[in-house]
């Protein structure tokens, strides 16, 4: 069926008419019918939509959360942890002290055959019990141990004494502990 066009002004039979009506009537009912089942499929992309969305929001809060856990882990480990609180280079001598008064200095010196020297630690030590550790810029065996041998021996928390064997020469020197505890540091 199709639309009868009617002049403007003239008459038309009422089979015209009721047949254009029929026309209109059934384009209505068709439209009427298409927009019915898009807005049905629309409204189920809109509930798979929403689905999706919550899914993915529940999924982000899983994740946020998840980050909140690792930042504070972060803060606490940071919290716990110390860092280099200062540093001191100068020629040889150096030292690393870090925020919990752990310290770590070392050094150089030349000593004389069989001789020993003292050294003054830059950053005092907390008390007697450190470590220190001593070695020769060159060290060898000739039918005799004492040639290249250093030795190192603490003498408080102040200070350490260092000895080289019969050849004498540069040593260098490290020592580890925790730091007095003072503001200057």
């Amino acid at each position: 069926m199709t639309l009868t066009k009617i002049e403007y002004g003239s008459v038309a039979s009422s089979e015209v008419v009721n047949n254009n009506f029929q026309y209109l009537d059934d384009k209505i009912s068709s439209v009427s019918q298409s927009l019915s089942a898009n807005t049905s499929a629309l409204s189920g992309t809109i509930s798979s939509l929403s689905s999706t969305i919550a899914a993915n929001k529940e999924e982000q809060n899983t994740k946020n959360s998840k980050l909140e856990e690792n930042i504070d882990t972060i803060n606490s480990n940071i919290n716990n942890s110390s860092i280099v609180k200062s540093t001191y280079k100068n020629g040889y001598d150096w030292y690393r002290l870090y925020s919990d008064n752990w310290v770590e200095q070392g050094g150089s010196c030349t000593i004389s055959a069989n001789g020993s020297k003292t050294i003054s630690l830059k950053v005092p030590m907390a008390d007697n019990y450190y470590s220190i550790i001593a070695n020769a810029s060159k060290a060898y065996y000739n039918s005799s141990w004492d040639i290249g041998v250093t030795g190192a021996t603490i003498i408080n928390a102040n200070s350490i004494q260092l000895t080289y064997g019969r050849e004498g020469g540069r040593i260098f020197w490290k020592v580890c502990g925790f730091a007095k505890n003072t503001t200057e540091n």
